[in-house]
């Protein structure tokens, strides 16, 4: 109890003691009937007239109203009420009124004047020992005592005690039920000429509080909410958990799990009460949970405070590898029986997350290549794609006695090659373009759509067209076909190491391009001296294609090789120095990094 209470209250007891002695009271036990005491949220109507004789108007009492709904911010205007007061008088009261929210306020009260009771009568002296206002701290103390003339009835049957304001800032959305408590009325301790057979002193019974413990409830402010209309039932979704959930699946199976959910009626009215459910799942990107056809929409929650379990089922489902993560909702809602209400929502909705390792998926055919991107799942073959799972890679293999599994890898990104055992290399042919050589114990991601070869483990020597390249492990090379049989090749910026192309070194963060596809970037071509843009001389003058350095269109020993004779080893200072035939750009011209260009491509002709 809080001290201001204490000092109202024994004020309170003091006056009314004194006007006993005084009026030499007698003690009178309670009108067995008793009075209604009670909140009216609908203020609307209730008056009481001031100054009266204390034979005419009975004060007036309107609609009562057991609710106000209000919005955030907006203050609550409401009235306690006394009813039902039969051949008795009123000379003061005393309650509590609780249940508002702790960050609310009562901002003012009002116990004298109009529209209260207690001072209706002329020749009131009306005595406030109720606590201050504005006041933060529930629950509020109300001490009010009329030391002159009381209110008897007749007229007086009903009336207000006291009106207040309730302020709701900052409160949260929400059904609050104000309570009173520690309810006392006093009867008049002092004889009156109009009314010489009326009991004297001591309290008046109570026959009912009307509050928010009444049924129906009295005293609800709902903040942000529409006003409850009906049964309360306060439906909970008390835990919520998958049963074994999987940690880890495989690409492109259907995985059941069962999702289990604790429901209960708390109550506080009849305890049962029929609810929808309303449940979804959210699944990554590659991934889908479908519920079941047979999952309850409904529950039925027969016994107040008894937990009900319901179940459902969710089959999952992802086309790429990696970590995923599901999220399983639910959100119940009170539908029956009749008006029923739940005047607490922030307990309907529960969440459930699982997250689950998808890993490459089945091989039912033992050819290496995961069901999910064979081309023939049931039959060993050689073509792979991932163009059915939102992918862009495709390709095939020669195996050449390794052994390669092949992988999906999670989108944007293609597939994964791995090749073991002996023999090799085997041969991946790749987005119509590229053909990468596999040695054992290789591994790489390889992505069409602007190629994109991630080497895990390597070398990995791969061609582009008519590039060909040695690309180290750690390094992430993407090609693009500018125009058919046109190449641009980059080394990736988180690249560990240079790759090499055509004899020409790529470090990190750079890119190289064959502007007209004759297998010589537009750098070489520049430094030897042809043109970038040509891949083919159309005249004796014109020095088109690096190879061909007769300019005939055709790459011969005598013609074109031949020129390398006496100038092995030369460099820029050497009087035999020829810029033009230093096609790996490296200042000396060499057997292994210019002649050997020339291997296998004696008889060629110009792309």
């Amino acid at each position: 109890m809080k001290a201001a209470q204490l000092v109202s209250f024994a004020l309170l007891a003091v006056v009314l003691a004194l006007s006993a002695d005084i009026h030499n009271a007698r003690a009178v036990g309670p009108d067995p009937d008793g009075v209604i005491v009670g909140f009216a949220m609908s203020t609307m109507g209730n008056s009481c007239p001031q100054n009266s004789p204390g034979t005419g108007e009975d004060c007036r009492l309107g609609s009562i109203g057991r609710c106000e709904s209000v919005q955030v911010g907006s203050p609550v205007i409401f009235d306690v009420f006394v009813d039902d007061l039969e051949l008795d008088s009123v000379s003061g009261f005393q309650y509590e009124i609780g249940g508002w929210p702790t960050n609310g306020s009562i901002t003012s009260q009002t116990h004298s004047g109009a529209p209260a009771m207690i001072t209706s009568r002329a020749g009131s002296v009306f005595v406030e020992s109720s606590e201050a206002v504005p006041d933060t701290a529930v629950p509020h103390q109300v001490s009010v005592v009329d030391t002159g003339t009381a209110e008897h009835n007749p007229p007086y049957t009903r009336g207000v005690l006291g009106r207040y304001t309730l302020d709701t800032t900052g409160v949260s959305p929400g059904v609050y039920d104000l309570t009173l408590s520690n309810v006392v009325i006093f009867r008049s301790a002092a004889a009156d000429a109009d009314y010489p057979d009326y009991p004297l002193g001591g309290s008046i019974a109570i026959q009912a509080v009307k509050d928010a413990n009444f049924w129906p409830e009295y005293g609800q402010v709902a903040v942000g909410i529409s006003c409850p209309d009906g049964i309360l039932e306060d439906v909970e979704i008390v835990s919520q958990a998958l049963i074994a959930p999987p940690t880890e699946i495989n690409i492109g199976q259907d995985v059941q799990v069962t999702l289990r959910k604790t429901l209960r009626d708390n109550g506080p009215d009849w305890g049962y009460a029929v609810v929808s459910i309303a449940a979804d799942a959210v699944a990554p990107a590659g991934c889908s949970a479908a519920p079941s056809p047979s999952n309850p929409t409904t529950a039925d929650l027969s016994y107040p405070n008894t937990d009900v379990t319901v179940d459902e089922s969710w089959t999952l489902h992802c086309s790429q590898p990696g970590i995923h993560e599901f999220t399983f909702n639910n959100v119940v809602g009170v539908t029956g029986p009749g008006f029923t209400f739940d005047p607490d929502l922030s307990n309907n909705s529960a969440s459930t997350p699982l997250s689950v390792d998808v890993i490459g998926g089945l091989d039912s055919d033992d050819d290496g290549l995961a069901d999910e991107v064979d081309v023939e799942p049931l039959t060993f073959s050689s073509a792979f794609s991932d163009q059915l799972l939102g992918g862009t890679t495709f390709g095939s293999l020669e195996r050449n006695g390794l052994t390669v599994e092949v992988r999906e890898e999670p989108n944007p990104a293609g597939v994964k090659v791995t090749a073991s055992g002996s023999g090799g290399p085997a041969i991946v042919n790749t987005c119509d373009t590229n053909t990468l050589d596999f040695t054992s114990g290789d591994d790489a991601v390889v992505t069409c759509d602007s190629a994109t070869i991630e080497v895990l483990v390597g070398p990995v020597e791969a061609t582009f067209g008519p590039l060909r390249g040695s690309l180290p492990a750690g390094t992430t090379t993407t090609v693009a076909e500018l125009a058919p049989g046109a190449f641009e090749v980059t080394n990736s910026a988180e690249s560990s190491a240079s790759i090499t192309v055509n004899g020409i070194q790529i470090s990190p963060a750079h890119t190289e391009s064959d502007d007209d596809g004759d297998g010589f970037f537009t750098s070489v071509e520049q430094y030897v001296g042809t043109d970038s843009l040509d891949n083919c001389p159309d005249g004796p003058s014109d020095d088109a294609w690096p190879l061909d350095i007769d300019r005939d269109g055709a790459v011969s020993g005598t013609g074109d090789a031949f020129n390398y004779v006496g100038r092995i080893g030369a460099t820029p200072v050497s009087p035999n120095w020829w810029q033009r035939l230093d096609l790996d750009m490296d200042s000396a011209i060499s057997v292994t990094g210019d002649v050997f260009m020339y291997v296998g491509r004696i008889g060629e002709t110009c792309p």
